[in-house]
């Protein structure tokens, strides 16, 4: 189960198909900027669809916290004794906007979630850690690192290939690899960039991945900073 959120403007079409074997349902939100802008996911008819199928679920793997997915999963866990593992995916902390919101989040719900699931899923030690600061027993929490198919690095481009197909030859090159997500802390890199831009004008930084609703505000800020024509 997923939302139809692909991006800022844009849906996944299909609200039921087979990925790699496994049945998908995905529920339409009823703003997909909110989804992505303000990490708000609100998918409709979600609630009908766990209580409709609540008798087929033996195991249910919820991911991100403080979502109304969290919610309606452990509430239908609580009313049922459907159990349920937790995997938080970096989205713990307060630190990232809205820091009192999400503590209110928590006292009402977030950490009846995590007091009631049977495993807590982290993706590091650090993020174990982070369980552990939010009053988790430690060996309630297994870390579980995410898995990398390495065939897929066996046949790499020539090195300087990316630095000639952007023109960035003679340039000093930072790059981000990774979700353009405003937990990521990207603003702090444009930042920490334009310092060094002040002294360095042959450096240039690249971003390169997908945008989870901080693109605009990354090349505003680039504006802001006098860096935007040394930004990719």
């Amino acid at each position: 189960m997923t939302t139809d959120a692909l991006g800022r403007d844009r849906r996944v079409l299909l609200q039921e198909e087979d990925v790699q074997g496994i049945r998908t349902y995905r529920f339409p939100n009823l703003s997909s900027r909110l989804a992505w802008d303000r990490q708000l996911f609100l998918p409709s008819g979600t609630w009908r669809f766990l209580k409709k199928h609540r008798k087929e679920f033996d195991l249910i793997h919820l991911h991100m916290y403080r979502t109304l997915q969290d919610i309606l999963v452990h509430r239908l866990a609580a009313r049922y004794g459907t159990p349920y593992v937790f995997a938080a995916r970096g989205s713990l902390l307060r630190i990232v906007r809205q820091a009192r919101t999400k503590a209110l989040f928590d006292a009402l719900f977030g950490n009846h979630l995590l007091r009631d699931a049977r495993r807590l899923i982290a993706l590091s030690k650090t993020e174990k850690g982070h369980y552990e600061s939010m009053g988790v027993p430690s060996d309630k929490v297994s870390v579980v690192f995410n898995g990398i198919d390495a065939d897929r690095f066996q046949n790499l481009p020539a090195r300087g290939a990316l630095a000639r197909e952007l023109g960035l030859e003679d340039r000093q090159i930072v790059a981000y690899l990774g979700r353009l997500n405003p937990r990521k802390g990207l603003d702090l890199l444009l930042h920490a960039f334009a310092e060094v831009h002040r002294r360095n004008r042959d450096v240039v930084l690249v971003f390169a991945g997908p945008d989870e609703g901080c693109q605009r505000r990354l090349e505003s800020l680039a504006g802001t900073l006098a860096v935007k024509d040394s930004v990719a």
